[in-house]
Parts: C-alpha cells; sequence; structure tokens
C-alpha cells in the first residue's frame, strides 16, 4: 500500500482519497451555501446581546421619581385603554426608580407574534399617566431579531435558519480538522500580522477560527435548538432523563363567574414565593383558564434575561403557586433547556463574556470574506502554473 507524504490516504476501489481535501472542499461548499446567511445571523446577533439595554435606553422615557406609586391595576387600566382592540399581555418593571413601567398590548386571538402586532405603552408610576408608546414590531431590534431567528419568513425561515446553524458546526469542525492538519504545530497558536498580505489572511483565518471553535460550536447549537425544538427537547430527555415542565399551568375558578384577583395582589404572591430576586416581568395568559406568570432577576445574576429567569407560575383565583421554574433547582437536562437564552447571547459571564460574543457574531463575516479571498488565492495559483479548470477534491 502506498504512504502518503503528510495526509492520510483511503484506498476505495483501487482510487485514493485525499482526507484532507474532502474536508477541505466540505468546508468550501458549506462556507459557499451558507456562508452569506450566517454572516448576516452573526451581525444581528452581535446587536441583540444588548437587546434589553438598547431597547430601555432608546424608547423608556426617564421620569421624575415620586414619593407614592399608583397600583399596578390603575396603571394596567390606563394602559389598555389606549386600544380597545388590543388586550395587556406582559408588565414589565421599570429597572430603576426614574423609569416607567412597560405595558405590552397585543391584538386578542393572535396566533402568531407577527400577528399580535405588540405595541409598548410606557406609564409613569407615580401619576399613572401614559407618557409614550410603540409599535414593537416596527423598532430596528425587532427586525433584527426577526432577521436573526427566521431570515423575515416566519417558520419555514426558523427552519433554515437551523440548516445554517448546523453548517456553521461542521464548518468549524471541518475548520479544527484543517488547522491541526496543515498548520505547523510551532505556529498554531501564533498570530503573525507582519510579512505578506495572503499569508496574514491565513494566519487570522486559521488562529481566530481555533481560538473561537468552542464559543461558535455553543451558538450554533444552541441556534439550531430554537429552529428544531421539539427533536432537541427529545434529545435532551433521553441523554440526561429530565426536561422542564411543559406549558403553563391549567387552573379552574373557585366558583363559576369568579373573577381574577387583580394585578397587585398576583404581582404580591408571586414576590412572596421568590424572594431571592427582583421582579422583572408579569405575563398575562390569554386564556382565563392558565396560570400567570411572574419571572425575577435574581440578585447578582445580571446576566438573566426576562426570559431566562426564574419563573413563578400564580393561580389568579386563588394566589396559589403552581410551579416555581429555577435553572438553579432544576435536573440538569431542564437546567440546560432553561439556559438556552443565557448560552446563546453569552448572558453567563456578565458584561466580558456578553462583549466577547458581540465579537464573536462578527467573525462569521471576517471568515467568509478571508476564506473568500483564500480560496481566490489558490485559484490564482493554479491558473498561473496553468492548470486552468481546477478539479474537485484538488
Amino acid at each position: 500500500m502506498r504512504r502518503s507524504t503528510g495526509t492520510s490516504i483511503i484506498w476505495k476501489r483501487n482510487r485514493p482519497v485525499n482526507i484532507l481535501s474532502v474536508f477541505r472542499n466540505l468546508h468550501l461548499i458549506l462556507a459557499a451555501l451558507f456562508g452569506l446567511f450566517a454572516a448576516a445571523v452573526g451581525l444581528s446577533g452581535s446587536a441583540l446581546v444588548f437587546r434589553e439595554e438598547i431597547e430601555h435606553a432608546v424608547y423608556e422615557p426617564i421620569i421624575t421619581v415620586g414619593t407614592t406609586m399608583v397600583p399596578f391595576a390603575t396603571l394596567s387600566t390606563t394602559a389598555a385603554a389606549l386600544d380597545s382592540a388590543r388586550r395587556v399581555s406582559m408588565m414589565v418593571l421599570p429597572i430603576a426608580a426614574d423609569r416607567s413601567v412597560e405595558f405590552v398590548l397585543q391584538k386578542r386571538n393572535a396566533r402568531t407574534l407577527k400577528g399580535a402586532d405588540q405595541m409598548s405603552v410606557y406609564v409613569d408610576p407615580y401619576t399613572g399617566q401614559v407618557i409614550g408608546s410603540r409599535r414593537r414590531e416596527a423598532s430596528v431590534i425587532a427586525m433584527l431579531r426577526d432577521l436573526h431567528f427566521a431570515f423575515f419568513s416566519g417558520t419555514s425561515g426558523l427552519v433554515f435558519n437551523g440548516y445554517v446553524a448546523g453548517a456553521l458546526l461542521f464548518m468549524s469542525i471541518t475548520g479544527l480538522y484543517l488547522w491541526l492538519v496543515v498548520s505547523p504545530r510551532s505556529e498554531r497558536f501564533s498570530l503573525r500580522f507582519g510579512g505578506n498580505w495572503k499569508r496574514v489572511v491565513w494566519n487570522l483565518h486559521r488562529q481566530s477560527g481555533a481560538l473561537s471553535l468552542a464559543a461558535l460550536a455553543l451558538v450554533a447549537t444552541t441556534g439550531a435548538h430554537y429552529a428544531f425544538r421539539e427533536p432537541s427537547q427529545r434529545l435532551m430527555l433521553a441523554a440526561t432523563g429530565s426536561a422542564p415542565p411543559r406549558g403553563i399551568p391549567i387552573v379552574a375558578p373557585p366558583l363559576a363567574g369568579s373573577a381574577p384577583r387583580d394585578l397587585d395582589a398576583i404581582v404580591g404572591a408571586a414576590r412572596a414565593a421568590f424572594s431571592d430576586g427582583t421582579l422583572a416581568v408579569v405575563r398575562v395568559p390569554s386564556k382565563s383558564t392558565q396560570a400567570w406568570a411572574a419571572t425575577f432577576h435574581r440578585d447578582g445574576d445580571g446576566g438573566e434575561s426576562t426570559d431566562s429567569g426564574p419563573t413563578v407560575y400564580v393561580n389568579p383565583f386563588t394566589l396559589d403557586v403552581m410551579r416555581v421554574d429555577d435553572a438553579r433547582i432544576m435536573p440538569f437536562g431542564a437546567r440546560l433547556e432553561k439556559s438556552m437564552e443565557t448560552l446563546h447571547y453569552g448572558k453567563f459571564g456578565g458584561v466580558a463574556s456578553r462583549l466577547f460574543w458581540v465579537v464573536l457574531g462578527v467573525l462569521p463575516l471576517l471568515f467568509m470574506v478571508s476564506g473568500a479571498l483564500m480560496w481566490w488565492q489558490r485559484a490564482g495559483r493554479r491558473l498561473a502554473r496553468g492548470t486552468g479548470r481546477r478539479k474537485f477534491g484538488d
């Protein structure tokens, strides 16, 4: 049997298959097919890492601090009166004393988030007056989210985004192999910016890919989870033996025709059930038979968002706590799924990890540009040697 010089060769039907060429071509094909989409997802993701802070800074009015706050129930009624075609679906509590309370209104009986056409209404908690409003879907942040998750194409775009995430993961794996095989051992972790620009591009592409491999794989894996949520949940359940509870707890009025307690009573019950944090969001269910959800930011965990923080489900009729979803006390599989957003946006290490995630989102564009330059350089060398047409696998 023949032996290769530096690259392993497999013999199949008397024809050699160069493993290096196979991985290189797979890497190149995936980059050509999905590179532009991965770059768009990465750049939009960089902007969304600090989505909540951007929305607070840009859209949320600053108010004069008063001495007494108006009850939440009164504030909610005031906000709802702004548009009778919509219902209050969420209350976002202020992050500071000089900030307003945000009520999210959405169209009744909406089947999708776009169909809900959500509107944010900002109410002064000290005077009870509406001081601003905006359509959430018309904001730049909403457009970036739509691009990031679904390429403006709804469910089909979300599924395609899952394939983009899978391609990014496979490009990372093939890139790791190429880095290990092609890069000299003495240069694997050295970034050299001197000399020929082609060498600089080569170094930048390979070294930055190797150094960001684990983070890129994490982002791609969690991104694929959003696109293929049900298969992902079944896989985690099979692998870990645990999964978070599904759906919103069902409740029933104690007596026919009973009305739910007011918003302030529900807020009080949620706070009493979870004292180890600050209440951030209260979600109003679309059905009277569902529990209300109160999500907290745990003290000291600044990376938690309004979606991934501990959530208390409260019976609006009896104020009983139906369930508490807290990643810290869940089994591993359930905790992993509850933490998907935290992992996807790098919110597990405070500001430092989130800043790194911003840089991480720019890398797919860097890889696409540098990879194109590297391919063009190789193609130019072949033409210069007079090979003309390039053969697949060379």
